[in-house]
């Protein structure tokens, strides 16, 4: 290549034209092609930018399908939790919400409970008079 100094350093201040780009390309990527030593570093350059572009290309294709990927494993997951929120719901409005146990069995008669609560309050606590005399024994 005749000017070759010229497009290296064309190609180098960013003023080079695509086919003046492709032709250093097809140069310093040839394996024939006699490079001067001191042009020796502008291969590996060359060399190194078609094999990123080459491998881009092939992550490019590749990015896709792992975005589709994750994208299930998201709406399986939110399914479960949907399923989930679905059954202890179901399960919960199967009980009554208002209940009490009262000698081991659940009742919900709202009446009954309270008089079982202050029947229960009546055995524990004590009169005036009781409270009174406590503090003098």
């Amino acid at each position: 290549m005749k000017d070759l100094k010229t497009l290296v350093d064309k190609y180098l201040d960013g003023t080079t034209s695509n086919e003046e780009e492709q032709r250093l390309r097809d140069y310093f990527s040839s394996p024939t092609e006699l490079v001067p030593e001191d042009m020796e570093w502008m291969r590996a350059l060359f060399v190194y930018e078609t094999n990123v572009v080459e491998h881009a290309d092939d992550t490019a294709t590749l990015r896709p399908k792992n975005r589709h990927r994750w994208l299930g494993w998201a709406a399986a997951a939110i399914a479960l939790m949907v399923v989930g929120v679905g059954i202890t719901y179901y399960q919960n409005s199967q009980q009554p919400q208002d209940y009490a146990l009262i000698d081991g069995q659940m009742v919900n008669n709202r009446q009954q409970v309270i008089e079982e609560a202050l029947s229960a309050l009546d055995m524990v606590s004590q009169t005036d008079e009781e409270t009174y005399e406590a503090l003098f024994e």
